[in-house]
């Protein structure tokens, strides 16, 4: 479970799942940037997403946008492969 600051800091979740076939074509990073933007302009102070360390091409994505790691903790939805861990992100954004 979440760290009770997690949600005081970093309300608002996004979550994404874009096809192989879609992915590097722009459209999960205006899909982000657009979640940001409303974000801000309802004043929610702050966004967190998790992946796992599996997903090779989201860390670096989320980490080239502005996203900070939070922590990291075992993963459940894939107990038996060595080393899987869940990563949390988050990003402060500034209201209106």
């Amino acid at each position: 479970h979440y760290p009770k600051l997690l949600y005081e800091i970093y309300p608002a979740h996004f979550h994404i799942n874009i096809v192989s076939q879609k992915q590097n074509s722009g459209i999960g990073l205006l899909l982000l940037k657009e979640f940001e933007k409303n974000t801000s302009f309802n004043n929610v102070n702050g966004i967190h997403l998790e992946t796992t360390n599996r997903n090779i091409k989201a860390i670096p994505f989320y980490l080239k946008n502005g996203y900070e790691i939070l922590y990291e903790k075992d993963s459940v939805l894939w107990k038996g492969i060595d080393n899987s861990k869940i990563i949390v992100f988050g990003k402060k954004i500034r209201g209106k």
